[in-house]
């Protein structure tokens, strides 16, 4: 099981979580992607959540180049304690010399760090030309109360990542396809890792994943095979909920 302190942290005023993912598949393909997790010391998770809120509407205000810049709550143990994020970028300058300088940033790290167990975690990606960021309608037509978020997080044996990827392929178009409620389903690529990526994933609710999206045929057929090959060396599931009255952030710019 991939552990939270292999990821690569960064602390001070150059290191965060940035934007989500961008809206039209043809403005992903030099896309800098960041997710972030904030670990939160105990009764103190809506101390960070409140923290996040007004960055991430500088982030919309101020930051054209940020395509997204989104935050969900654990909803199952061992994660309830942390604000995990996804963070999209023209590119890394826009991370470090913007986002990580700007007055908001600043200030979330005086209020939100002291609420936190540790640093915050940051690992650093690219688009993946698998899957999508938000079905027809945009990001304003796809909410819910019970809108259910998760990263899949996998590491693969060494030089199987594009393998891998290439056996899921089939699974995201029919996601695509057949499951409506399913929002997001975005492949991304490690930076630091050859052998790693993520899967962003936003539902309806928690059945629209539990029910519909894991007991489908080709999902349980694909990793059955994956298990077989023993490609798949790691798996992280973090399944989340949006905290409060609504979506925490935003996946596009309306």
């Amino acid at each position: 099981m991939h552990t939270f302190s292999s990821m690569s942290p960064r602390t001070g005023r150059s290191q965060l979580f940035d934007q989500l993912f961008p809206i039209r598949p043809s403005d992903l393909a030099n896309m800098f992607v960041i997710t972030a997790q904030m670990f939160a010391q105990p009764g103190k998770i809506n101390t960070v959540v409140e923290a996040l809120k007004p960055e991430a509407a500088a982030v919309k205000t101020n930051e054209d180049r940020a395509s997204a810049y989104y935050f969900f709550t654990g909803r199952e143990e061992p994660h309830t304690s942390v604000a995990f994020g996804i963070e999209i970028y023209e590119d890394r300058a826009d991370l470090e010399k913007t986002h990580n300088e700007s007055a908001s940033f600043k200030t979330l790290v005086a209020n939100a760090r002291p609420s936190c167990t540790r640093d915050f975690v940051l690992e650093e990606f690219e688009p993946a030309d698998v899957g999508f960021l938000l079905r027809p309608g945009g990001y304003s037509k796809q909410q819910s109360k019970d809108a259910t978020p998760m990263f899949a997080y996998f590491t693969t044996a060494p030089g199987k990542r594009e393998a891998v990827i290439d056996k899921l392929r089939p699974l995201a178009a029919e996601v695509e396809a057949k499951e409506p409620n399913c929002w997001s389903y975005k492949f991304f690529r490690g930076l630091q890792d050859e052998n790693r990526f993520v899967i962003f994933e936003r539902y309806a609710s928690l059945p629209d994943l539990k029910d519909t999206h894991n007991s489908g045929k080709t999902f349980n057929d694909v990793f059955a095979e994956l298990d077989k090959l023993g490609w798949v060396k790691e798996k992280t599931l973090i399944v989340g909920e949006e905290p409060g009255s609504g979506p925490l952030g935003f996946l596009e710019r309306s």
